[in-house]
């Protein structure tokens, strides 16, 4: 906490195997791609 970081966020994902975290990241990527290009067809 003293740094910024959210630690409970940072153990929860330790949790996970390195292709589970990899699954999320790419999910999460897949998203943020999608609405971003939402974003631009509405002229946003």
């Amino acid at each position: 906490m003293e740094f910024g970081v959210d630690l409970a966020l940072l153990i929860e994902q330790l949790k996970l195997s390195p292709a589970e975290r990899a699954l999320r990241m790419r999910v999460l990527a897949q998203t943020a791609e999608s609405a971003r290009g939402s974003a631009c067809k509405t002229g946003a």
